[in-house]
């Protein structure tokens, strides 16, 4: 999906009330554009467990989808409860969502913060699908460097 935002009747607890919007791409420090996604609308998408790191698919609901009930009905007999499991080429989970992949990282650092990083996400202990909260940092870009450069050694 691409373009302009996507609206939806819903209240917080079930997805009602809520608009959905896309953000513009305006990232200017390193950190992807994705960061203007409502904290709100991912928190319908997705569940975090921050003590091992793992995301899960929420169930959706039909006003999510275009063609509704059963668009609705095969997304989450399909993910709903899920893990998400996928792996890009440098090894960091990524999770597809409004039509564009985010890492990992930036997203349970989101949920759990309640804010999107400011600047890059440190894998403490250097495993890049490790995304438990304990081991994430916010950091600058150089510092992250630093210990991708100790984690290779």
């Amino acid at each position: 999906m691409s373009g302009g935002p996507i609206t939806l009747n819903s209240t917080p607890a079930t997805g009602e009330g809520v608009s959905w919007v896309r953000s513009p791409r305006t990232g200017s420090n390193g950190a992807p554009a994705r960061k203007g996604y409502p904290i709100s609308q991912l928190r319908l998408l997705i569940r975090y467990n921050p003590k091992t790191g793992q995301l899960y698919w929420l169930p959706r609901t039909p006003e999510m989808f275009v063609k509704k009930e059963p668009a609705c009905s095969a997304w989450n007999k399909k993910n709903a409860g899920k893990e998400i499991i996928g792996l890009d080429q440098g090894g960091y989970i990524r999770v597809g969502f409004f039509g564009e992949q985010v890492s990992g990282h930036r997203v349970a650092w989101a949920l759990y913060y309640g804010e999107w990083p400011t600047l890059c996400i440190d894998h403490i202990n250097g495993v890049r699908s490790d995304n438990r909260i304990d081991n994430l940092r916010n950091v600058s870009f150089q510092e992250n460097a630093r210990n991708s450069k100790l984690a290779s050694n």
